[in-house]
């Protein structure tokens, strides 16, 4: 993707890891737990390679702030003068999304970012769920910078559980897919991320304060199950959201529509929520 600086690929064969120390400094690793080798990162590890492991499920996004994390990461090999690798399995879909949106930290915008990257791998991004997710994370760094607000998260989650990590990047997300494209820009959209990840930060329990803004983004991981993968937004005839999801979402679809004031503003008409499994849209 940057010759020299960083590349991505099938995931390496253990016999493939002693190699990878002359091109290598460090490795993103997206596959899922069962999908490694046993002992695979340790493997990486002990032969002096530096292993960011993002654990993510085939066919999915990679989730908002482990992208922040992965760029991090990157950036700060790149400007050590190393070079860094970005795996999955097949190398096409969750290791593209990492590729992109650093391309996008790094100053693209989304839509170029994924231009560039299938120039190189035409079959990169294998779904349009990884290719929203790289704009979802053009918003995000855009309002964080304008918020000031990229180094105080970019600190944040080296050291936030990862349960809260996964909820709070599940609530940014939805956040904003509410509001993209026709209210992006909004004031409401910046002030709702801003109280949104402040509060994160400074530990404090948002539920427990919660305004009709940031209502729906936090009820749909209310269980921090990280079950709802993203949200497929219809507004043709009338707004219909539906919860795409990895299991069972009725309950949540519930729940959403008890938080349904603010996205009646956004998305106009009598809005419906349902809930569909993922994998039927990929």
């Amino acid at each position: 993707m940057i010759p020299g600086k960083l590349a991505q690929s099938p995931m390496p064969r253990l016999s493939d890891i002693p190699a990878l120390t002359r091109y290598f400094t460090g490795v993103v690793a997206l596959m899922d737990h069962h999908e490694a080798p046993l002992n695979y990162v340790e493997s990486l590890a002990s032969h002096g390679l530096e292993v960011l492991y993002i654990p993510t499920r085939d066919q999915h996004p990679v989730e908002l702030l482990d992208l922040l994390k992965a760029s991090f990461f990157i950036e700060h090999h790149v400007k050590s003068g190393g070079a860094v690798l970005v795996h999955c399995v097949s190398g096409l879909g969750r290791s593209s999304v990492v590729t992109a949106s650093f391309l996008v930290f790094n100053g693209s915008t989304a839509y170029d970012a994924v231009m560039e990257l299938r120039s190189i791998i035409p079959e990169a991004l294998e779904n349009p769920w990884q290719v929203k997710m790289v704009r979802t994370y053009e918003v995000f760094l855009n309002s964080l910078s304008e918020l000031g607000l990229l180094r105080s998260v970019a600190d944040w989650i080296k050291a936030a559980d990862s349960r809260i990590t996964r909820h709070l990047s599940k609530a940014i997300q939805f956040h904003i897919e509410l509001h993209d494209p026709l209210h992006v820009n909004a004031p409401c959209m910046r002030q709702g991320l801003r109280q949104l990840i402040t509060a994160y930060l400074s530990g404090k329990n948002i539920l427990s304060h919660i305004d009709e803004e940031l209502c729906l983004p936090e009820t749909l991981d209310y269980d921090y199950s990280g079950r709802v993968v993203t949200l497929y937004i219809d507004t043709v005839d009338k707004p219909v959201v539906t919860l795409l999801c990895d299991d069972d979402c009725s309950v949540i679809t519930n729940k959403a529509m008890e938080c349904r004031k603010h996205a009646l503003e956004l998305l106009g008409g009598d809005i419906v929520f349902k809930w569909d499994y993922y994998s039927n849209y990929v």
